[in-house]
Parts: C-alpha cells; structure tokens; sequence
C-alpha cells in the first residue's frame, strides 16, 4: 500500500497512539482513570511538555497519585518500572512550572 491510498483513519495519529499507551500503562499498574482524564493528560503533555525531551510515561506516572498497593504492583511490572524508577529532578521541575504556568 502506499502513502497515497492511505486514508486518514489509518494514518497514524500521535494522540491516540499516547492515549492508548496511557490506558495501558494506567490499568496494568491498577490506577483507574477516566478517559476524558487521560484525555486531558495526553493534550497536555503534547501541548506543553514533549517538546522539552521529558519522556511520557515518567509525565504520565507523576501525574498519577498511587497507592502503595498501586506502587508495589507497578514496581513488580517491568514496563511500569523502568517509568517509576526514572529519575529527571530538572526535567520533573520543569513539567511542575509548565502546568503551573499554563494551567
């Protein structure tokens, strides 16, 4: 298939791509979450912090409040390890003085 027979409902869109990843790595560490919150939280990170190189999943996971239950079964996935163990102070800085500037 080329590009030219692509129609738009395959081509690949950024947002959806996130937000299905968002769902994914929500529901695998136990955290449920709205659509319209992921929703929210994906327009965000595309809007005010990818641009900066801060990756999504440790944006995602500190936009999350967990418990320690959430915790422990997350830090027992490796996928949601690697995002949990990530450690940015000036990046994690960075996304805090974004949302507090733009909302």
């Amino acid at each position: 298939m080329s590009a030219a027979t692509i129609t738009s409902s395959q081509r690949y869109h950024p947002a959806a791509a996130l937000k299905a990843e968002a769902q994914r790595l929500l529901d695998a560490c136990g955290v449920p979450a709205r659509p319209s919150w992921v929703h929210r939280t994906v327009t965000n990170y595309l809007r005010f912090v990818q641009h900066t190189g801060f990756p999504f999943g440790a944006y995602l996971l500190n936009r999350v409040q967990m418990t320690s239950e959430q915790r422990r079964r997350a830090m027992s996935d490796p996928e949601c390890h690697s995002f949990l163990s990530y450690s940015d102070p000036t990046g994690e800085t960075a996304v805090r003085n974004a949302m507090r500037r733009h909302g």
